[in-house]
């Protein structure tokens, strides 16, 4: 079976869903900060998928806008993640 676009959104609605019953249920700052994360990798999944079945590109070259933004949205994650970690030490 070939995956088509609504594949790719049910994986994206499940993983949001996963991270933010992670958030509601985690009571320690790094298990509420690994749920931001995978919503964020949902949001980078459904990024990728609509630029993969939007944009087909000009002679045959893809379109690249929506692996653009999920890199900075990896990288700004992660800059997230590491600031609320420095935070946490910092208060202890």
């Amino acid at each position: 079976m070939i995956p088509v676009l609504h594949h790719y959104l049910l994986l994206g609605a499940l993983l949001f869903t996963c991270g933010l019953l992670t958030i509601l249920l985690k009571r320690n700052a790094i298990g509420i900060l690994m749920g931001v994360e995978v919503i964020l990798n949902a949001a980078n999944v459904n990024l990728v998928a609509f630029n993969h079945f939007s944009h087909p590109g000009v002679n045959g070259a893809p379109l690249l806008d929506g692996q653009v933004f999920a890199a900075f949205v990896i990288v700004l994650g992660g800059r997230g993640g590491g600031g609320g970690a420095g935070d946490l030490f910092e208060l202890l």
